[in-house]
């Protein structure tokens, strides 16, 4: 007769196990070793084996395996999550960003599709562009900007150059009259800087407009016969003579070939008509874009 079958007052409390020492052999085959010790350790009481030990000894291997599971794969259970959350692909350019506002619906990667374009201006020196394509990939750029420019950074989104999609534009700094602006595109999967046909100015690269009551700057797109142009016009008040405006337009179309601006004509005119320079001349006269 086992222990087992024993009467309850015949039956005696086994020795405490040691830490390496094993449990005695259980009648289903099966024998165990750490477990005791280890609830020994967790409980510090002593050990007394009842007729229910199989209950108890399930439920201490629980705790101890999911103490083992916990310590060991805490690090691999957070990168899991990570990556699950990183996984769907997001509702909005701006998902899950309280700072972040939609601006525009317009294709920015030229595959004919309208994309989604948010930006993010966190502080007065950083402007985040987020472009969530029609095909659900973000694409995520950060620019800086001069601190003047204030909470107006983003300008507008339209085609300037010659290659499909359009480009971002956004003030980079501001002066007394005049505005700096930068353009992103879309380029091999990424935006990128795009810079002007302008060279020769304090900030090259750069699209500067602006008015005054004696000075204007501004551009002109156009199209024909497909081919892409943009033409710089800058004007002077003319204070000694009839108070008109002395306008001096250079244009510059695009090369497929070499991708970029090339310098075409410089012509000059002199009108006395205010309505004709702002209607034609001063300010931004690209289509898509506000006059600024």
């Amino acid at each position: 007769m086992n222990r087992f079958n024993e009467p309850a007052d015949r039956r005696r409390a086994p020795a405490r196990p040691t830490r390496h020492a094993r449990v005695p052999h259980r009648p289903n085959g099966h024998s165990r070793s750490a477990p005791l010790g280890f609830a020994r350790s967790l409980f510090d009481t002593p050990v007394t084996v009842f007729p229910n030990e199989r209950l108890v000894m399930r439920v201490f291997r629980a705790i101890a395996t999911a103490a083992l599971a916990a310590g060991l794969t805490t690090g691999s259970l957070v990168a899991t999550t990570e990556s699950a959350q990183a996984a769907p692909s997001p509702r909005t350019a701006c998902s899950g960003l309280a700072d972040c506002r939609i601006v525009k619906q317009i294709d920015v990667d030229g595959d004919g599709a309208k994309d989604e374009v948010g930006v993010r201006q966190s502080s007065r020196t950083s402007l985040q562009f987020r472009v969530l394509t029609a095909r659900k990939r973000l694409l995520v750029k950060r620019m800086r900007i001069e601190r003047g420019v204030g909470q107006g950074a983003y300008f507008g989104a339209a085609r300037i150059d010659g290659v499909r999609g359009a480009e971002l534009v956004y003030a980079y700094a501001v002066g007394a009259n005049t505005v700096w602006y930068k353009t992103l595109t879309y380029r091999q999967g990424r935006l990128v800087l795009v810079k002007s046909p302008l060279s020769e100015v304090y900030f090259p690269g750069q699209w500067p407009l602006g008015s005054s009551y004696g000075l204007f700057s501004g551009v002109t797109r156009k199209v024909k016969n497909g081919n892409v142009s943009v033409t710089f016009h800058d004007g002077v008040r003319d204070h000694a003579g009839d108070r008109g405006w002395d306008i001096v337009s250079t244009t510059y179309v695009w090369r497929k070939k070499t991708g970029g601006w090339e310098q075409q004509s410089v012509r000059s005119l002199h009108t006395r008509s205010e309505k004709k320079v702002s209607a034609h001349y001063q300010g931004w006269h690209v289509p898509g874009l506000p006059k600024g």
